[in-house]
């Protein structure tokens, strides 16, 4: 079967576009978007000892698919893998998990059966893209 290894930029606009992503993804896909991330540093004080400060940030992240999930109460989608792409907040390697909801915009890097990818081409993206 040809394959097309090709990014689809997706933004889920109604419910059953989340539908069609959780049956799309799958284990092994790489998937970006925007995410929190929970980060701890060491903040030194005046004396000896230091103390741990908890922050949430916001950050950019690839991460190679394990598992999706379907929340239907919320309307979105838990996708759970290891971040394949480093960057300040989160190291090669590590594991996070991003919540893919509507009106947010995430994309989809995967060895596409090329008929897929053709029709989802025509039937999701601008043809000036």
């Amino acid at each position: 079967m040809l394959r097309y290894k090709g990014v689809l930029k997706v933004q889920p606009e109604e419910e059953e576009d989340m539908y069609h992503l959780y049956n799309l993804l799958c284990a092994g896909d790489e998937l970006t978007a925007s995410t929190v991330r929970n980060i701890t540093t060491e903040k030194q004080s005046g004396s000896s000892s230091s103390s741990r400060e908890k922050n949430r940030v916001h950050t950019r992240i690839c991460i190679r698919v394990e598992a999706i999930e379907f929340d239907e109460e919320q309307c979105s989608l838990r996708v759970k893998g290891v971040n394949v792409k480093e960057n300040e907040y989160v190291k090669l390697g590590q594991y996070h998990t991003i919540e893919v909801e509507l009106n947010r915009t995430a994309e989809i890097s995967k060895g596409w059966p090329l008929n897929s990818y053709q029709r989802c081409r025509y039937r999701y993206m601008d043809t000036d893209s």
